[in-house]
Order: structure tokens, then C-alpha cells, then sequence
């Protein structure tokens, strides 16, 4: 499958979000989903990248998480034309680091910015013990 392809279905069908890891107080990452009708296409990108397939009724989903998600997100880096700005921050995210100390800071300033430019709402932040909104809002 070629990767500018793949770049087109993520651009037309796919999204990132982030998730928080409930069992730590300042563990987020980022999950990169992609939505379509066809499961061959799907099948395909989790052969070259890992990934877990989910199936409802009528659409179908890739759920990459993690350095799964780094590792696609690289691969088609190249070919994306609007989403190249949100793949920069989850690059940053996982690739420059600071000292522990000021780690769970950092990433809360780039989660901060990441919903700056996908410009989120409050439909988007998931409730509870896993909410980004809250995770944000915790002092250090």
C-alpha cells in the first residue's frame, strides 16, 4: 500500500485524540483512528503498522495507540497536507523530553495546544477518571 495513499484515507477518514491512562496521574498519549466501511483497507494498516480492528454496524475502525501511533504518524509525515501541523505536536510529544520534573508540564502544554489547533469542545473531552479536561486542570 502506498504511503501517500494511506496519507489521503488518514487526511479523509482519520483523527487523532488522546488518551488518559487511568492506573498513573500523568501518563496521556496520543490514538490515531481511522474510520471507513472498507475492512480490506483496514486489514491492510494493521499487516504494516499493529493496531487493534474494531466493528459496529455499518462502519469499521483502526485504533493505533502509542508508538504504533508514532510510527504511522512518521511514515506518511511526507505526504499529509492538512493535518501536518497536529503530527509535529505528537512527534514533540514522544520524541523530545525533559527532565522529570518538568515532563507531566510539558505534555500538558502540548495536549493544551494539540486542542488549540483541532479546536475541540466540550463534546470532545471524555468524563471521569480518563478525562483530559480534568487531567489539564490538575495542579502539578
Amino acid at each position: 500500500m502506498d504511503k501517500s495513499y494511506i496519507a489521503g484515507i488518514f487526511e479523509s477518514c482519520g483523527y487523532i485524540t488522546f488518551k488518559k491512562d487511568v492506573r498513573t496521574k500523568n501518563s496521556v498519549y496520543p490514538v490515531v483512528i481511522i474510520k471507513t466501511s472498507n475492512v480490506q483497507i483496514l486489514e491492510e494498516l494493521k499487516k504494516l503498522y499493529g493496531g487493534s480492528i474494531r466493528k459496529s454496524k455499518n462502519t469499521c475502525k483502526i485504533i493505533l495507540s502509542h508508538r504504533k501511533a508514532l510510527n504511522f504518524l512518521k511514515d506518511i509525515y511526507d505526504f499529509l497536507n492538512f493535518k501536518k501541523e497536529t503530527v509535529n505536536l505528537i512527534v514533540e510529544f514522544y520524541e523530545v523530553r525533559f527532565t522529570r520534573k518538568y515532563e507531566a508540564q510539558r505534555k500538558k502544554d502540548i495536549v493544551r495546544k494539540f486542542i488549540e489547533i483541532e479546536g475541540w469542545n466540550e463534546k470532545n473531552y471524555k468524563v471521569g477518571n480518563s478525562s483530559i479536561k480534568k487531567w489539564l486542570e490538575e495542579d502539578l
